[in-house]
Parts: C-alpha cells; structure tokens; sequence
C-alpha cells in the first residue's frame, strides 16, 4: 500500500486576506458615516495594507489562489446573483414606496380619506400634533388610530400619539381631559378638543328606525380642528335676512342651519345681517338665499355699496315662483345674470314620478372640477332658468346645467300652483329646450386687483336642511363659498360620514357558527385524514 503524503499549507495567510477585506471594508464604511475621522479610515486602510503584504510574504501564491481558484470563480458568480437579486427588491421597495398605489377594497371606503383631507394634510406648513385618550384594546381606539395613520402617511408634519388614560394619568390630567376618546389638536399655542360625541354618532337605543345606524364622522371632525388650528384670520360670511330667507339657526326643511354648521368647520364665521345698517366691513361672502320677499331700493344701494369694495364677494340664490323684480335687476345690471321664469323639467324627475326634482349635470370650472373627477354630481328641486352674458369687465362661467333631454317649462304656474300633469309635455315653440343653465359663476372686474366675484344659482333647496346632505350638494355649495371668498384651495370633495358595519346575529346564526367551527371543522380534518389513511393502506 502506497501512502500519500497531505501537503500541509498553512492557514495564516487566507486569515490574513480575509483581515484585510474586513479592514477596506470598515475603512470605507468610516469615511462615509464619520467624515470627520478621516484619519481613523486612513489608519484603517493602512492596516488592510500591511494584512496583504504580510500574507504574500507567508505564501506569494495566495492572491492567485484566492482570486483567481475556480471555487472562488463560484463563489464570486453566488454573490454577484444574490445581491443581484437583493438589489431588485430594493429598488422595487423603493419605487413602491415612492410611487406606491393602495385600493380600499372596504364597502365604505373606511381607509381611504377624502380629497380636501389629504390637500389638507400635505399643505401643512406647520407641525400638528394630535394626541387621543383611548385605552388599549377597545374597537373605538382602533378606528380612531387607524385614521391617525392615514393621516400621518400623506405629511411628516403631521403627528400623533395614543395615551392610555389608565395607564398614563399624569398626561391625562396635564392635558386637563375629561373624558375617555377625547381627542386634542395642537399646533404652536392653538388648541382644539375634541370629544368623543363629535367622533362617533350613536342612534337612540329606544328609535326603532332601522335606518338610523352607528356612524363614524371622525374625519370631519378631525380635518376641521386641523384647519381650526392651523388657518389664521376667519373669513367672514354674512347671510341676509328679514325677507323670509331660511334662517342660519333653524333645523326646519327650508332653514340653513347645517350649511352653518358646515362652514363654521370650514373655519369661516358666519353672521347674518338684516340691510338695516352699512354691511360690516369685515365681511367676505354676502349670501342672498331664497327670499320671499323683494329688497327695497335703499337695501340693493347698501348691497351695490358693499360690493363695489375691494374682495367684497356675492352668492345669490333665487327660487321659483316669487317676484323679486329689483333683485332681479340688481343681478341683470351688475352682473349680466338673467333670472328667467321657466321651471326647469327633468325627464328623470318625471320617471320617478317627481318632476320637480333635477340632477343637473357638472360644467367645467374651478368650482365643479373636483366634483367632475369623482364622477358626482347633486340634487336640486324646482329650479328655474337663469341666462348669463358677458359684459365689459365681467367674465361670465356657466357651473350647473340640465341634461339634453330636459326643458323650461314657461308659465308652469297657474294661479301661483304649479300644475304637475301639464309639465310632462313639452310645448314646441313655447318651452324651452334643454339643456337650459342653473348656475353660473361671475367674474367683475377680473383684470385688476380689486376685482369681486358672484355666484348665482336658481335653486336655494339644494343647500337647505332638507337637500344639503344629498348627493354632492354640501361640496357644490361649500366650494362656491371658497371660491367666492378666494380660498381656491379648500374647493375639494370633503369627508363622507361612514356607517359603522353592524353584523345582526339570530340565535340560529349563532348555532351554525359554533356548530360548524367547533364540531365541523374538527371532524372534516378527522374524516379526511382517515380516507387517506385508508387509501395509503390499501396501495
């Protein structure tokens, strides 16, 4: 038998080089995160120099094997496919996180916030801090956080933090809450709560409608504090009254107390003024809604008066069947808007049997754009037909029209009652063809500074308490307002209120369910583990 003698190589050397790489590899990482340790890299760098040369000179051959070996050959070929393939998936998360998309696959849209939200939160020139006080574990703190982080995904100056008022309570009480879910906004030294009835909305437990169900307005009200806190001087917003206008503080059908409510959390105040006076000075939007009686002379001079100064601004709604002739003129002489007699008439209106009822169509303008994206639209009620024409220094934009299959109906009134049979036809050379036009916007005097602007629309029903919440009613109305008051970028679709999903379970339901996972599903893994068991023994 022959014996094969094993050439003993000594490992120092391999040591060595592997010393070294560890060495340019530290060197590098230092000059990078310490650029002030310049010389630490530098001694570093050397060290990984003196590694090398002294391996060379235990074994000259070393760099050849190591460089050059075929094992080294596959393993450099192994590493270079894993950080190949380490090296997609970090651009890959970070295309995602830079272009990411998300689709809310949830019924009510629970996860997704609205667009005046989100233009809210990314416009944030201050930092908001948000604190809640729920305690851990309860369904309400989880919707609540859940919002929070929606939030805070669209702006770093947005932040927040959850208190367990049980566990922590000195914050509890520095912060002076008084009530659990109590929510506080913060920005420098503005402050606003929040409590927990403005967050969700519990039905009576003793109303028996089954419509009235658990709602979530947590985003109204949190973007409103935002703005709250974060806006500086309120812009002012006066409605006239003494005329049979519906008034800001009743809750009836025709009054205007939730279009209040809507501002005031749009951070505007809201006042009303009765044309007895010079109108305040402080005011931006003068509101003219649905008047049943016609201004006088002296009053439409107070209103001329008022307009014709700087960022004085007008929204004027009038309805159908009510004589208004020097409010009429006012609107025809100053702004080239023409309040027509027609009732408007809409096919789909007659469909459901309503023919009073109108779901206008959107036109293209500052106003209606964001609402046009979303595809909505709103609701109106016996609206009549308004024309507008330009003038010289007026620019004039039409905002709402009927659909083509629409049409004015003139002289739909007989003895001030509108008469239902007649208006399902349309009378060839006496209506008017749709599509006829329901709103409209006006710019005077827009090449100069002082400039004012008006919006006009021939139906007040739609903002009122009865209509505001249909459709897209709220924004349409809200973003005239914002435009008029030149607050461009709060024309948006603003947050919905959310129906908490509710699961109703019978007795019988809940004897299925525990039928079927606590004896079901046990016995099926029993009975299909024993045909296989059986099938394997007969192979």
């Amino acid at each position: 038998m022959n014996d094969k003698r094993k050439m003993k190589i000594s490992i120092l050397p391999y040591i060595g080089i592997l010393i070294a790489f560890t060495c340019f590899i530290a060197a590098g990482l230092i000059y990078l995160n310490f650029p002030s340790n310049v010389n630490v890299a530098l001694y570093t760098l050397g060290l990984g120099i003196i590694f090398i040369i002294s391996s060379m000179i235990l074994r000259p051959a070393v760099l050849k094997e190591v460089f050059f070996s075929r094992k080294t050959v596959l393993w450099v070929n192994d590493i270079f496919l894993v950080l190949t393939i380490v090296g997609i998936g970090v651009v890959l998360s970070y295309i995602g996180y830079r272009r990411n998309f998300r689709y809310d696959f949830t019924y009510n849209q629970m996860f997704s916030l609205s667009e005046q939200t989100i233009k809210v939160v990314r416009e944030l020139e201050k930092s908001v801090k948000v604190t809640a006080f729920y305690p851990q574990g309860i369904a309400e703190g989880t919707a609540v956080e859940d919002l929070l982080k929606e939030y805070k995904r669209h702006s770093d100056r947005f932040s927040y933090t959850i208190v367990d008022p049980v566990r922590d309570p000195l914050t509890t009480r520095a912060m002076n809450i008084k009530e659990v879910g109590q929510i506080v906004v913060q920005c420098d030294t503005n402050r606003v709560d929040i409590s927990v009835s403005d967050l969700f909305y519990s039905p009576n437990p003793y109303n028996r409608n089954p419509n009235d169900k658990p709602k979530f307005t947590g985003e109204q009200a949190l973007t409103s504090a935002i703005v709250n806190v974060t806006s500086g001087v309120k812009r002012v917003i006066s409605f006239v009254s003494g005329h049979g206008e519906g008034s800001i503080t009743g809750f009836q059908g025709r009054d205007l107390g939730l279009l209040n409510e809507f501002l005031v959390s749009e951070n505007f105040e809201v006042t009303e003024t009765n044309l007895s006076d010079i109108i305040d000075s402080k005011v931006s939007v003068l509101v003219i809604a649905n008047p049943q009686q016609d201004y006088l002379e002296s009053e439409i001079k107070k209103i001329k008066e008022f307009l014709d100064q700087k960022d004085k601004n007008l929204l004027m709604a009038l309805d159908y069947g009510y004589s208004l002739p020097n409010l009429e003129n006012f609107a025809l002489d100053n702004y080239a808007v023409l309040f027509n007699s027609d009732l408007t008439v809409d096919n789909r209106g007659l469909q459901i049997g309503q023919p009073g009822v109108v779901a206008p169509e959107l036109a293209d303008h500052a106003i209606t754009k964001p609402l046009k994206e979303k595809k909505l639209t709103n609701l109106m009620y016996l609206a009549r037909t308004i024309s507008a024409e330009e003038k010289t220094g007026t620019r004039a934009s039409v905002l709402v029209t009927s659909d083509d299959r629409s049409w004015g109906k003139r002289n739909a009134a007989n003895n001030g009652q509108i008469q239902v049979a007649d208006l399902k036809n349309f009378r060839e050379g006496v209506d008017v063809r749709g599509p006829v036009t329901l709103g409209v916007a006006v710019e005077r005097n827009y090449a100069v500074a002082s400039g004012s602007k008006a919006v006009f629309f021939s139906d007040s029903d739609f903002f009122s308490n009865s209509l505001i919440k249909q459709l897209a009613n709220r924004d349409l109305i809200i973003n005239s307002i914002n435009w008029a008051a030149g607050q461009t970028e709060m024309v948006s679709v603003r947050p919905r209120i959310l129906e908490i999903p509710q699961i109703d379970f019978k007795p019988e339901s809940s004897n299925i369910v525990f039928t079927v996972c606590v004896f079901g599903a046990p016995l099926f893994v029993v009975l299909f583990g024993g045909i296989v068991y059986m099938v394997r023994r007969r192979v």
